[in-house]
């Protein structure tokens, strides 16, 4: 095996789900809308 392969057989790929961090059916139009809406839910 070369370098490649063992870098390959050591990766390990993890996927970390989390659930939204907003309310069910939250739609913004724009990403200034979005942005917004952040500023006024995390005080």
């Amino acid at each position: 095996m070369g370098d490649a392969d063992q870098c390959a057989a050591m990766l390990k790929l993890y996927t970390i789900y989390s659930p939204p961090n907003h309310p069910d059916e939250t739609v913004h139009k724009t990403k200034a809308e979005a942005e917004a809406a952040e500023l006024v839910e995390h005080r």
